[in-house]
């Protein structure tokens, strides 16, 4: 948590366990662990690095899928549209149930 860094490599990784006394089998389930647990991130994709802060991995990669947040902001753009058609729908079926709810008394 103290290291800055945003990645290791996975032979520092491995030699960090090494100088603690767990062996590479150990430190693969370990590691393993520790992705499961999003402490860490290892990609297949990058098998030579860890990543020791998955939460900056994964905004620098919406940075790179989106970025001018373009499908975020249309995103966001439609569900605004859509709550203001289900609130003026709202309204207007509240119009109708006071209405209904005058004739029953």
């Amino acid at each position: 948590e103290t290291d800055k860094r945003f990645r290791i490599t996975s032979e520092e990784y491995y030699a960090l366990a090494n100088n603690f006394g767990i062996d590479t089998n150990e430190a693969k389930q370990f590691l393993s662990d520790l992705d499961k647990a999003t402490v860490v991130m290892a990609l297949p994709q990058a098998p030579d690095y860890v990543f020791l802060k998955p939460e900056w991995l994964a905004k620098h990669v919406i940075d790179v899928i989106d970025p001018e947040e373009t499908e975020i902001k249309q995103k966001i753009t439609t569900i605004k549209e859509r709550l203001v058609k289900n609130e003026e729908e709202k309204e207007e079926l509240e119009k109708i149930k006071d209405v209904l709810d005058k004739r029953a008394k």
